[in-house]
């Protein structure tokens, strides 16, 4: 009988999850990356914008990216094509 008393006892303890702050995160990734380059270029400081945008966010931008590439794609074809026909 003690057994499940303890048993009831664990079940009903609380569980602490750690979340840490999201400038705690911005810190540490700055330090980060200030320690692994000596420079901070462009480059790094958006990878480090990448890295805390929203997830939709991250979903529009790359569709946009790929909305683009297919607009590049068709007037090279159209210019390849009108270039042939010239010829």
């Amino acid at each position: 009988m003690t057994v499940e008393r303890g048993w009831k006892r664990a079940e009903e303890r609380v569980r602490i999850e750690f979340r840490p702050a999201l400038w705690l995160l911005l810190a540490a990734e700055v330090v980060s990356l200030w320690l692994g380059r000596p420079r901070l270029g462009k480059g790094a400081l958006l990878g480090l914008a990448w890295r805390f945008l929203p997830r939709k966010l991250k979903f529009a931008a790359g569709g946009a990216a790929a909305v683009a590439v297919v607009l590049l794609a068709g007037s090279v074809a159209a210019l390849i094509l009108a270039v042939s026909q010239l010829a």
